[in-house]
């Protein structure tokens, strides 16, 4: 039998126990039941970058990733290149994230008694499989500052005792690792340690003034904006001096058309011809193949600025739409919604009304934010997530921060018992779509493909293959090439396009640029995922078609001959510039 005395350590160390426990068990079930990938291939992207795929060795500079964080994990690659540090740390950060969050909740659910600390490991483990489940199957470099933002608010809202050194290093250590790994992400995040550190204030003793608290959170918020701005500016810095402000003016013109809405050629082809752009080309530069002398700067700003389709309130409900075809997004918004009901209905059954503004401010905020994205025209399901997984650890500590009637604690009890139940379609969709082994064999099979062309293309050193747009990209993290040298494929688009990386990947190819005329070398060829038995180069819109129609006319080709068939989907091309 255990003795009273272990019964009492036990129950002492139930919470972190438990905390661990808990994220443990997530990712056993993960590593299990799924594939674990990316859940885009900007991570890959990421990677192959910094383990030197892309250039040949270690490279540290990836322009939307602070240097703070890539410097030390390509020195890493340098040491060991076939560890994936990238994924390792990434899913680290998520780790201490959720242990964070877990732990703070359930340690200051310990002090309020068992019933507590039930309550709260149930609304955790539904939390988990609602919203945190596919998140970490398909990791996302944007999602990992919102695990880290949820462990500081839970953190932040339910510590009681002032702060020591250590832990205030700690918590500001997690900040900036948060605002290093994505700043648009860690800027979200500030937004939410901003009220909890206010709340923390406000809720410190039954009155607190308004006034009071304000002054008590302005240093500290200060602190927090004082940093962000530091990394920002500094990481600005350090990539306008590797990559020039001519590649920064690039990339801010490539989005604002790309990533945003826009007129596309057949609803306003006089915008395009105007800046001397036809059907094909556009098409092209729509399928991230950027290759033209067309593709300037200038172009791409006049583009965005004349597009009739503007962001703002036109655009909102498309935007919307967009995301809802996410297979968990609406799925994930019902689960926050369902918590921010919950916990603000308990809130008032605590008869402080502070907590429960506070809990307002919260819903309004999350709220306003998603507003902002709509408006902007950049949601998705990764920014989001951003703000759902902060907001609701938030709202879960301040449930505890405040005390209930016991006359009410059948009526708590039951809110409880309801939010668990209307949580289940939520988690059953989040579960089985994360689990779903079609869906992830149709994403290991992807990468499978894009591995095979790595290894064609390795094997054939003398030749450059330029990778059409309609070859999938990778999102498994289970290899890295170390680079002896660097992979003979390239690229049109992406967000590297035209930096200090392009123009070097390009040199040590042994290629003197990269525009149309470049098929013209005997050493290039094409790769894509259309075989000539598919083209239709006259009426079709498919990629090699479009790609074929704009090399005749602009450059002159008279012929595409198929060299060889990589594997299904992936077909080699050389162009012919000579009838003879």
């Amino acid at each position: 039998m255990t003795s009273p005395a272990n019964s009492q350590r036990l129950w002492r160390w139930l919470p972190l126990l438990s905390a661990l426990v808990c994220v443990a068990g997530i990712y056993a079930v993960c590593v299990l039941k799924s594939g674990m990938t990316y859940l885009t291939n900007d991570d890959m992207s990421i990677q192959t970058t910094l383990s030197g795929v892309k250039s040949g060795e270690p490279y540290a500079f990836v322009p939307f990733v602070n240097v703070l964080v890539t410097a030390p994990l390509a020195a890493l690659y340098a040491i060991a290149p076939s560890v994936q540090w990238w994924f390792a740390y990434s899913h680290a950060l998520v780790v201490v994230g959720l242990v964070l969050m877990h732990g703070a909740l359930l340690w200051a659910a310990h002090g309020r008694g068992r019933l507590a600390f039930v309550g709260m490991l149930l609304a955790l483990l539904a939390a988990d499989a609602a919203l945190v489940v596919y998140p970490i199957t398909k990791m996302g470099f944007t999602l990992v500052p919102g695990f880290v933002g949820a462990g500081l608010a839970a953190w932040i809202v339910c510590r009681r005792r002032a702060w020591s050194v250590p832990s205030t290093v700690l918590g500001l250590a997690l900040y900036v690792l948060a605002v290093a790994h994505r700043e648009e992400s860690g800027i979200i995040v500030l937004c939410y340690l901003a009220l909890a550190l206010f709340s923390s204030r406000k809720l410190a003793q039954k009155r607190v003034a308004m006034r009071e608290a304000l002054r008590g959170t302005v240093v500290p918020v200060c602190v927090l904006v004082g940093v962000a701005l530091v990394l920002v500016l500094g990481n600005k810095f350090v990539q306008r001096q590797v990559n020039g402000a001519e590649y920064e003016a690039y990339n801010d013109a490539r989005s604002a058309l790309l990533d945003y809405p826009h007129d596309t050629y057949d609803e306003n082809p006089q915008l395009y011809q105007a800046v001397g752009w036809d059907g094909d080309l556009y098409q092209l530069v729509s399928d991230w193949c950027l290759m033209d002398e067309c593709v300037t700067t200038h172009n791409l700003e006049y583009l965005s600025q004349n597009s009739r389709k503007q962001t703002g309130f036109a655009t909102m409900g498309e935007q919307w739409d967009t995301l809802m075809e996410h297979a968990v997004a609406k799925y994930c918004l019902l689960a926050w919604a369902v918590i921010m009901v919950a916990t603000t209905v308990l809130l008032l059954l605590s008869q402080r009304p502070a907590a429960a503004w506070l809990n307002v401010a919260n819903v309004v905020g999350t709220l306003l934010l998603w507003g902002l994205q709509l408006y902007t025209g950049r949601i998705l399901y990764r920014t989001v997530m951003v703000s759902i997984l902060p907001s609701v650890a938030f709202a879960l500590g301040l449930v505890l921060r405040v005390s209930y009637d016991p006359a009410r604690r059948r009526v708590a009890v039951a809110c409880v018992a309801a939010a668990l139940l209307a949580m289940v379609p939520s988690m059953a969709r989040s579960v089985s779509v994360s689990f779903d082994q079609e869906r992830i064999q149709s994403r290991l099979d992807a990468a499978q493909r894009v591995e095979t062309i790595n290894d064609y293309a390795m094997a054939h050193p003398d030749l450059v293959f330029i990778q059409g747009s309609n070859i999938e990209g990778s999102t498994s993290p289970r290899r890295t090439y170390p680079g002896e040298r660097p992979t003979n494929i390239l690229k049109w688009g992406g967000s590297d396009y035209n930096s200090a990386l392009h123009f070097l990947r390009i040199r040590r190819n042994g290629l003197d640029g990269l525009s149309g005329e470049v098929f013209s070398n005997d050493r290039v060829r094409f790769v894509c995922g259309t075989s000539l038995d598919q083209m239709d180069v006259q009426n079709g819109q498919d990629s090699l078609s479009t790609f074929y129609r704009w090399q005749r006319d602009r450059y002159g080709a008279v012929d595409i001959v198929q060299e060889d068939q990589i594997c299904p989907g992936a077909y080699v091309m050389r162009l012919v510039f000579d009838e003879d």
